[in-house]
């Protein structure tokens, strides 16, 4: 007879017996095999000789999306297991371990449904079956805009904004979907129509409540009519004629000179002055007027009449008369008055206006008094004194070269044109500027400002960057930012477990740029800085993403492309100092307030490594995506006000200079929370700076240790309004608890960390060298997903490490490696074997 036994831990054996049953009596033999024969087949069959189960399986339940909607559910495992699940399902063969689920928002006809459950770590054992229920409900509701009183065809510029920098623009009637449940405010702005008339909103601005519902809220938007026009007839002028005699000025500072017969519409209601000039033609032609000022009224929806004539005639020499009509002092951007504020420092350039009011031959020099009394007699640039002003044309002002050492604050000025008087001319008391006292120049002391240049090592390649080509990658921040003087300085590489897959990679950018921003947190701890992070990183393609940074934050990536990164460097350094974007070419993330259309820069540059003018017809300005580039007037004042006027983060009471901290770190992706495990380190206890989201902390008697509003960084350069966050909580504020879990909520979404293991949990790690400047790091990632590997001798942290099997970019002979349960961390420092 056989039968089945256990074969332990390998499962069940057949064996066969040696030892028969006793002899028994034929008939009583045959009845027993009769009977017995289906019994011992049933037992055997029971018994069996199958191996116990090895593999494990999933079933995951989607609840609560409309029906035949996909979802991509993302489960990951032991043994690089990866799969996206787009329904209801069930997952068999896994592989006894730790399996993660993570969902992301769904999109249904603009609407969006959310999960509260939006990762979840199952336990899968052999023979054992897990489920997970994703419950998803609708998180946005959505206005019916009824926008009235615009002409038909014309685009309403009304905007609805979220407090936590949520921006959308609604040109016309209709349903706005997608909208996160909360309060918006709805901006109405002044529209323009394409014949130049103005239209006004009678609610400039007003705030509506979303909730969660596929029923729109209604909001009334109405416009009217604000201004009117003048009718401009001029008469008896050529048609080449290369400046404007004729100068029309009214209310709310409008001015606007021409030449020629036009409408002007658009006009604010009131009272507006036509002035009108003597105009020097081709020498020695003079075009004269008898109607030198005029008054118009204009009227809201009417339209007023004006006129002038001119008569043709010779000017005569014995009438010339010349005088200063304006200087400024420039170093790269400046408008016609000067009030653009220059830096302390840095070389400058004065400019002085001379005009003549005929045809001339005279070229007298202009004497300059400076404060410091300096005199310097600057010669003409060109043969004779212009008849009208040429601001674009570098060669038709006095220039007189400012040396850094003489730019500081108390700077001023005052200049006189024939000095000596040898001109003959009319009128001599407006030879000088001013005309009487000083012109004071708007001069700032800024502090240097420190740039940590950090090359990126992926596994689809590493940039250099260092003192060699370090002045490639800055020499257009030289030119064109308000600083003084760039203090730079390198890291080490810091290794992203990352390839960058093609030109239009976001979420690897984004996974990079959150993980530097923690990395310059983490630095600041052992050695503190205030300096921006800028990483070069290599990528694989020569036209797609080149940057992105943080608006704001203190850290931006550039791509290694040479010369085309200098640009790139400065669009992404104005980001860090809180600037948006010009509007042209396409970015999102715009300044509603850039005042110059196709984002022109607006006043004159001046390039002072070329000594060359920048047009503000043709130069784009640095913050949009066209070209050619240089600043505007209004970045350029705004990113100074920024750099001097930036504050740091305030102390916890009582902190000492080093304690424990807590660092807390993630992204906001398509409005999805992200929160990366946290990492305990030293460092001074500082507060973040407060904002819209949210960290709570849970300790392990179920008690709330502390709750912290804090406010992340808009990652520019990138569609939507993702966002990236590395903050320091004091561990004081636990007060003595234990930390059982992290929550993070932000746009209306949560998601939490809890322990994978116990901190003091064996992390499994070796460390062995891969090359001359590289480590292989391998550790158990089920127990602790992310290792902060940091130089012990310089405290740089050089790669969040994942996956369980990292190479590490490195010259020394030893790591810290700080193992992060996803809520504490646990350091030790291992040798490179």
């Amino acid at each position: 007879m056989y039968g089945c036994m256990s074969g332990g831990s390998d499962g069940m054996a057949c064996h066969g017996r040696d030892r028969l049953p006793q002899p028994i009596s034929p008939r009583f033999q045959l009845a027993f095999l009769r009977n017995s024969i289906p019994l011992l087949f049933g037992a055997l069959a029971a018994v069996g000789c199958e191996p116990n189960p090895t593999t494990g399986t999933i079933v995951l339940t989607i609840e609560g999306l409309p029906a035949g909607v996909p979802v991509a559910a993302r489960v990951t495992g032991p043994d690089n297991y990866a799969t996206v699940v787009p329904a209801t399902g069930t997952l068999e063969g896994l592989i006894p371990g730790e399996y993660l689920v993570r969902v992301q928002s769904v999109t249904v006809g603009g609407d969006l449904y959310t999960s509260s459950v939006t990762q979840q770590m199952l336990n899968v054992a052999a023979g054992e079956t897990e489920s997970s229920t994703i419950p998803y409900a609708l998180t946005s509701g959505s206005m019916d805009f009824t926008i009235a009183g615009l002409p038909a065809g014309a685009a309403a510029n009304v905007i609805v904004r979220r407090a936590d920098g949520f921006a959308r623009l609604v040109p016309a009637s209709g349903v706005q979907r997608g909208l996160g449940a909360g309060s918006y405010t709805i901006h109405a702005d002044t529209t323009v129509t394409a014949v130049g008339d103005k239209f006004g909103p009678s609610a400039p601005q007003q705030t509506v409540t979303i909730a969660a519902s596929q029923t729109p809220v209604p909001v009334n938007v109405a416009f009217s009519q604000t201004t009117g026009a003048i009718a401009l007839t001029l008469s008896g002028l050529p048609d080449s004629l290369p400046f404007d005699p004729v100068t029309i000025t009214g209310p709310g500072a409008f001015a606007l000179g021409t030449t020629v017969s036009a409408t002007l519409r658009g006009l604010s209601p009131g009272t507006y002055t036509v002035s009108a000039v003597s105009a020097v033609g081709d020498c020695p032609t003079m075009y004269t007027t008898l109607t030198p000022s005029q008054t118009v009224d204009v009227a809201v929806g009417a339209t007023a009449d004006a006129s002038v004539a001119y008569s043709e005639g010779v000017a005569s020499p014995a009438e010339l008369n010349v005088k200063i009509a304006n200087a400024h002092v420039t170093q790269v951007v400046q408008d016609s008055l000067g009030t653009v504020p220059i830096v302390a420092g840095r070389t400058a350039l004065l400019r002085v206006f001379g005009l003549a009011n005929q045809c001339n031959t005279s070229t007298p020099p202009v004497r300059v008094t400076f404060s410091n009394g300096t005199i310097v007699n600057a010669p003409a640039g060109e043969g004779s004194i212009r008849t009208r002003l040429a601001e674009g044309v570098l060669t038709s002002t006095w220039n007189v070269a400012i040396p850094d050492t003489a730019v500081k604050e108390g700077l001023t000025y005052y200049a006189e044109i024939d000095p000596d008087n040898a001109i003959p001319e009319l009128d001599k008391s407006d030879n000088r500027f001013p005309a009487t006292s000083v012109r004071m120049v708007n001069v700032r002391t800024m502090a240097p400002v420190g740039i940590h240049f950090v090359p990126i090592a992926l596994r689809s390649g590493q940039s250099t960057i260092n003192s060699s080509n370090a002045d490639q990658y800055l020499s257009f921040s030289r030119k064109v930012h308000p600083v003084a003087t760039f203090d730079v300085t390198f890291r080490q590489p810091l290794t992203v477990n990352d390839s960058i897959s093609g030109p239009n990679d976001i979420n690897t950018w984004i996974r990079i740029v959150t993980q530097l921003d923690a990395a310059r947190v983490a630095d600041s701890i052992s050695s503190p800085t205030a300096r921006f992070y800028h990483g070069i990183v290599n990528v694989p393609y020569n036209g797609g993403i080149a940057g992105i940074a943080l608006v704001g934050g203190r850290v931006g990536l550039t791509w290694h492309h040479l010369p085309s990164a200098s640009a790139t460097v400065a669009h992404e350094l104005g980001h860090n100092f809180a600037q948006e974007h010009a509007p042209c070419g396409g970015p999102a993330l715009l300044d509603p307030g850039f005042p110059y259309a196709g984002a022109r820069i607006g006043r004159f540059g001046y390039d002072a490594e070329t000594q060359t003018l920048k047009d503000p017809g043709i130069y784009a300005d640095l913050m949009s995506y066209c070209g050619p580039e240089w600043i505007s007037d209004y970045m350029y004042v705004r990113m100074m006000d920024n750099l001097s006027n930036r504050q740091t983060l305030p102390m916890v009471a009582g902190a000492s200079a080093s304690e424990p901290m807590l660092l807390v770190w993630g992204r906001i992706v398509n409005g999805q929370p992200v929160l990366e495990p946290a990492f305990e380190i030293a460092g001074r206890g500082q507060l973040p700076r407060p904002g819209p989201h949210r960290i709570t902390a849970t300790a392990t008697d179920g008690s709330e240790a502390f709750s912290v509003a804090f406010a992340g960084n808009v990652i520019a350069d990138l569609p939507g309004d993702d966002e990236s966050f590395a903050i320091t909580i004091p561990a004081s504020m636990l007060r003595g608890r234990t930390l059982a879990s992290l929550r993070l909520t932000a746009r209306g979404r949560t998601v939490s960390n809890g322990m994978s293991v116990t901190v003091n949990a064996d992390p499994r790690a070796t460390v062995t060298r891969a090359g001359p400047r590289a480590a292989r790091v391998r550790w158990d990632a089920d127990r602790f997903p992310v290792v902060m590997v940091r130089d012990p001798v310089r405290g740089e942290v050089l790669s969040f490490a994942r996956g369980g099997d990292a190479v590490i970019v490195t010259d020394q002979q030893e790591l810290e490696l700080n193992f992060s349960n996803r809520v504490h961390s646990a350091r030790m420092r291992r040798p490179i074997q």
